[in-house]
């Protein structure tokens, strides 16, 4: 898929120096929180969230990336984008970057995906995905269903024209 830019996925270990743009009024104490573990996930464990930015325009449409679930011994990949930009598959090609790099460079053995219930686009993305059923659970107070994909059912995917670059935030 020519023209867009998918996600701008590390192929180096080295942590970015900043999780996501803020203005001085739009962190309260949880956004803080959420930054802080950003950072932290991609010191300790070398991944973390990544832009979804669309190539022909680099506007940023969401996010992609895998994080790491202490009271799960997990890892998991999570995407979110803007209502606009819905039904245009970059969720999917988002996720399937996301997952050649966990399973590729990072080495992962198996990669879950906790969807809330009622999100029925992220389930249908999952299954699409090749990921299956593992358990039923609660996750931040929400019932969810996780998802499961072992390395060796990953289906390699196509070339799309997505690019995956390191990230450099001195720009050069």
């Amino acid at each position: 898929m020519s023209g867009r830019q998918i996600a701008e996925i590390p192929s180096r270990q080295d942590p970015p120096r900043e999780c996501a743009p803020a203005t001085a009024g739009s962190l309260d104490r949880d956004n803080c929180q959420g930054l802080s573990d950003g950072k932290r996930q991609w010191t300790q464990r070398g991944h973390g969230l990544c832009a979804v930015e669309l190539r022909g325009t680099g506007q940023v449409i969401g996010r992609c990336g895998l994080n790491w679930w202490e009271q799960f011994a997990e890892t998991e990949i999570g995407w979110a984008l803007a209502r606009a930009h819905w039904g245009h598959r970059y969720a999917m090609e988002a996720a399937q970057a996301v997952l050649a790099w966990g399973f590729g460079p990072l080495r992962l053995e198996q990669i879950t995906a906790v969807i809330h219930h009622g999100n029925t686009a992220s389930a249908a993305v999952a299954e699409r995905l090749g990921f299956t059923h593992l358990r039923e659970d609660t996750v931040l107070g929400r019932p969810c269903t996780v998802y499961a994909l072992p390395r060796d059912n990953f289906p390699r995917p196509r070339t799309t024209g997505m690019t995956a670059t390191a990230f450099d935030p001195d720009g050069s």
